[in-house]
């Protein structure tokens, strides 16, 4: 059995700066590399952390505030305002965007599309719904949805009402209701399964929810004495 060099490559990082023909890029710091390092190994293009909330009303013409998100492996801090005006007569699909120039990125925006259709290189903060009020109040918004993801995931294991510490923290259990510590921000996606017999019963998918809302969730055992839970957004 013999191998093959591979060679022009990168490796990073390596002391011995493996560079693949890019002086230093092996062992220094650099925007693409970093970023491919940083980047979501879950497949999502990016999270919200906090903030970039949309409004639910008020004028089309808003002045919006940041938060901090990571898209494509960027980091990006928001603290100031925006300012931005929806589409009046219309459902906004709300956009995140890194603006890209020769492979590298040059800016941020918040962009606004009458298609559902995910953009490149951004994450979806949510949809706003404008009428078309006539002057002087002029299009107001009527209604919103929040959107944005958040990478989060919590899961477990629950027989009797006792949460049996298997999978990720993040919650405690009174009874059948289940509290998130840190609230999602819109109802989570919750999968149920039962257990019977010490083995899973993937025909009860969720079957064993009865409630949900972003800072609890309930469980209605049926006849299982234990039910494995997953939420996610």
């Amino acid at each position: 059995m013999g191998g093959t060099n591979i060679t022009n490559h990168l490796i990073y990082p390596t002391e011995g700066d493996i560079n693949g023909g890019v002086p230093f890029a092996g062992r220094r710091q650099y925007e693409t590399t970093v970023v491919e390092t940083t980047r979501n190994p879950g497949g999502l293009p990016g999270y919200v952390i906090s903030g970039w909330t949309l409004p639910s009303s008020g004028s089309k013409t808003q002045t919006l505030t940041g938060g901090t998100a990571v898209i494509d492996g960027y980091v990006i801090k928001g603290t100031g305002t925006y300012a931005f005006d929806f589409d009046q007569n219309n459902t906004d699909h709300v956009f995140l965007q890194l603006v890209y120039t020769s492979g590298k990125v040059t800016g941020l925006q918040v962009v606004a599309n009458t298609s559902s259709t995910p953009l490149a290189n951004s994450i979806k903060l949510g949809t706003v719904t404008v009428n078309n009020a006539s002057p002087p109040t002029g299009g107001q918004i009527t209604s919103s949805t929040d959107q944005r993801p958040q990478n989060k995931r919590i899961y477990g294991i629950c027989s009797n009402g006792t949460i049996n510490e298997i999978g990720s923290g993040g919650w405690s259990i009174s009874s059948s209701t289940i509290t998130f510590t840190s609230a999602f921000f819109r109802k989570p996606i919750i999968q149920v399964t039962g257990e019977s017999g010490g083995t899973v019963d993937d025909s009860t998918v969720v079957p064993c929810v009865t409630s949900a809302n972003t800072t609890t969730a309930v469980l209605n055992f049926g006849s299982f004495t234990t039910v494995h839970f997953h939420a996610c957004l």
